[in-house]
């Protein structure tokens, strides 16, 4: 059984390997190469199975199956509870229902992971932008654009939220002119 765990893992099916030496391992509990050959498929599993639930929860997002989706990102987070870009999915999914508050805790979540990861700087600038927390929404621009100084999407968010302050600031003065 234990050849077939190694056959399965050639393959990189570490579930089917996992399987093959936990039979060899019940069989004979002092078997090292099953032993062995577990702790590798267990290893493996724990960085590809989760790229693949994240994989479906990023296609069911792109269909805007919410639930669906969040589903398949915490299935992702069972294996591995550091994939911090499942964390940011499910935040993207709370932005895009509207719960904010929801959505920068699992920011913040993945930040304490990520710490300079783009799309989750870029994920945060546009939750604090909408949140009118402009200040925050810079900084992150900020930070996204300390990494990569010509990135679009940063520039055109940050050119943004500048031209909100401007015309917040403009509708202030306003205000005060005509007391």
């Amino acid at each position: 059984l234990s050849g077939l765990g190694w056959i399965e893992l050639g393959r990189d099916d570490e579930e089917r390997g996992a399987e093959y030496f936990r039979e060899a391992l019940v069989k004979d509990e002092n078997n090292m190469e099953a032993f062995e050959g577990l702790k590798l498929a267990l290893a493996a599993m724990t960085e590809k199975v989760p790229e693949r639930y994240y994989r479906e929860g990023r296609r069911l997002l792109a269909e805007k199956k919410f639930d669906e989706a969040r589903s398949q990102f915490e299935r992702s987070l069972s294996f591995n509870q550091r994939f911090f870009r499942s964390i940011i999915s499910m935040g993207e999914i709370d932005l895009l229902q509207g719960d904010l508050p929801s959505a920068e805790e699992k920011y913040i979540a993945a930040r304490k992971i990520a710490p300079l990861n783009i799309e989750l700087l870029l994920g945060m600038a546009e939750l604090y932008a909408m949140m009118g927390r402009y200040d925050d929404a810079l900084e992150k621009f900020d930070e996204v654009l300390d990494q990569k100084p010509d990135l679009s999407e940063a520039l055109t968010g940050k050119a943004e939220v500048e031209k909100k302050i401007d015309k917040a600031e403009n509708f202030y003065r306003l205000g005060r002119n005509l007391l």
